[in-house]
């Protein structure tokens, strides 16, 4: 009875230190689907003196004496991208109009962005101090906003644009 015993012990012991080849099933929830972008994927972003439109293709930058607008086309990888960045922020649950956190500094921008998809418009609309930095939900906003900033002001035909003259006071 004993070494019945010892041998129970001895292969329990074993089987449960020997988890190598053991695979934890996966729950339905807990797989990741790709985000795929929809072929009619576009948007709109409005930041002070320069606006974009990525289905028509026209950067606009304000001057005090008018404006000036020019082709700038975004690749499929920066467009896959700066959609990804929508989603991944949740950018649809965002409020429609909302202010940065206890704004402090004055004046302020306000920087509208507009997602179009799966003939769905989705409209949003930021208020932050002028070199504040966001908090809260407002940090969601500004990923999406400063990325997409970033993407245009690299573009060769927006680099060649003379700066606004515009200017806050």
């Amino acid at each position: 009875m004993k070494k019945i015993f010892l041998y129970l012990i001895i292969i329990s012991f074993y089987f449960s230190c020997n988890k190598e080849n053991y695979v934890t099933p996966i729950e339905k929830s807990e797989i990741i689907k790709p985000i795929q972008m929809p072929k009619d994927f576009s948007f709109e972003f409005n930041y002070f003196t320069d606006s974009y439109n990525s289905k028509t293709k026209k950067f606009k930058r304000n001057y005090q004496n008018g404006n000036k607008t020019i082709k700038v086309e975004l690749n499929k990888n920066e467009l896959e991208e700066i959609y990804k960045l929508f989603k991944n922020n949740n950018f649809e649950k965002l409020p429609n109009n909302f202010e940065n956190e206890n704004i402090i500094t004055q004046p302020t921008i306000s920087i509208t962005l507009k997602l179009n998809e799966n003939n769905k418009n989705t409209s949003k609309t930021f208020t932050i101090g002028v070199g504040e930095t966001a908090t809260s939900i407002g940090k969601n906003f500004e990923n999406i906003s400063d990325r997409i900033h970033s993407i245009l002001k690299d573009k060769q035909s927006v680099k060649n644009l003379k700066q606004s003259d515009i200017y806050l006071e």
